[in-house]
């Protein structure tokens, strides 16, 4: 099931109200920033057992996900072949405007 943006806020704003009123909340989640967001405590699982119970201010997403996957992960983007380029083109063929972004 995915949430819209609003409705996660909603949830996101009633999961803290419990854990002010001292409600304890069990919540599942592959999204780390999200985890980072509203827990305290993180019990890190992988393929079923239990890898590392951490406090959620003493760990960075990049541990998490490697005591997650049992690998450092490192997201490799290779460069490919120039898709679309402009040749010989000056700022008096478009107007001589130049606008920055």
């Amino acid at each position: 099931m995915t949430l819209t943006p609003q409705e996660t806020v909603e949830i996101f704003q009633e999961l803290k109200r419990l854990k002010e009123l001292g409600h304890t909340v069990v919540f599942i989640s592959h999204k780390l920033g999200e985890i980072k967001e509203i827990c305290d405590r993180i019990t890190i699982m992988r393929d079923g057992r239990t890898i590392d119970v951490r406090m959620v201010n003493e760990v960075s997403e990049q541990e998490i996900s490697r005591l997650m996957i049992g690998r450092d992960v490192l997201l490799k983007t290779e460069l490919g072949e120039y898709m679309l380029g402009i040749k010989k083109m000056s700022r008096e063929q478009i107007g001589g405007a130049v606008h920055e972004q």
